[in-house]
């Protein structure tokens, strides 16, 4: 009543389903270690295009916090500023430091 039925011994009637299953069930026999891995790229290109996108990418952050500005002060202000931030290169650790001077300066001690 509640068994499954067997599905190996029912055929499919449609030929393209079938062969569906052939090429699914040849795939999964090949040896993953026959699959050509893609060909490695110039490290020379891959370098320039990290550099160019590091330049790019800030300005590219901030122009579209200054179009979001209008429309959502909230996140446009937040794309600004993380802009900004990795424009000048900022850190943690020199953001850490702002704060404690801004601390000392109001005499505000840990």
């Amino acid at each position: 009543m509640f068994s499954r039925k067997s599905t190996e011994n029912q055929s499919p009637e449609d030929p393209q389903t079938e062969t569906i299953i052939q090429n699914n069930a040849v795939w999964e026999n090949q040896d993953l270690k026959t699959v050509n891995p893609p060909p490695e790229n110039n490290p020379e290109i891959v370098n320039v295009v990290e550099k160019i996108s590091g330049i790019i990418s800030p300005y590219f952050i901030a122009i579209v916090g200054l179009y979001l500005y209008d429309r959502n002060t909230i996140i446009g202000f937040l794309l600004i500023t993380v802009g900004l931030i990795s424009l000048l290169k900022i850190t943690l650790k020199d953001l850490d430091e702002l704060v404690t001077k801004i601390k000392n300066f109001f005499s505000l001690k840990e």
